[in-house]
């Protein structure tokens, strides 16, 4: 009886470690100028962070992918915060070429002279790291009105990644529960 109580915990146990998600947060900062609504900004610091789940994570033919952003949001000097609604993935290619993708084509991305970027699989922290931000006249959807950030350009600027604490998954609860309760009627059933 004790053997198979053991094992059964060792099992709730494996599961509860192999399926976690990990929240991370992947930011863009440069010094930028455009527009947003009706309202213009010139030469102000610009964040654009978006939240995303490690488990969503997929390794292309050229690119790692995140299909499935959770939030994201655009922090402009002397306007404020908006969510961004059409924000679709953040990608990174194999060379080291990070980018955000809203409304099918390319929102921000990176340049990295230094090679840092070269391999990042997008599911660990990293940075600040230095990179020129690219901006290719793509457009974003905001709760603040349409994003541009005026002619195609390129700024100096940051790409940060911050890994949260992670989390179990809705699968892994439902594993926990359902072994805790199959050990529990092992129990009263041995105990009759």
């Amino acid at each position: 009886m004790r053997a198979v109580l053991a094992l059964a915990g060792l099992c709730l146990l494996t599961q509860w470690q192999q399926v976690q998600a990990s929240p991370i947060t992947y930011t863009f900062s440069g010094i930028f100028s455009g527009t947003i609504g009706a309202s213009v900004f010139s030469n102000v610091q610009v964040d654009l962070s978006a939240n995303f789940d490690t488990a969503n994570t997929i390794t292309g033919a050229t690119a790692y992918s995140n299909a499935t952003p959770l939030l994201g949001t655009i922090t402009i000097a002397g306007i404020g915060t908006a969510t961004i609604t059409n924000l679709q993935s953040v990608n990174n290619a194999f060379s080291g070429s990070a980018k955000f993708v809203a409304g099918g084509g390319t929102l921000l991305s990176t340049t990295d002279p230094t090679a840092a970027l070269a391999g990042y699989n997008l599911n660990s922290s990293i940075g600040p790291v230095p990179s020129s931000l690219v901006y290719s006249g793509g457009v974003g959807m905001t709760s603040l009105g349409v994003l541009t950030f005026g002619a195609p350009g390129i700024v100096a600027g940051t790409f940060t990644a911050t890994l949260g604490s992670a989390t179990p998954e809705p699968g892994t609860w439902s594993a926990l529960v359902l072994g805790l309760g199959a050990l529990a009627m092992k129990r009263r059933t041995g105990r009759a």
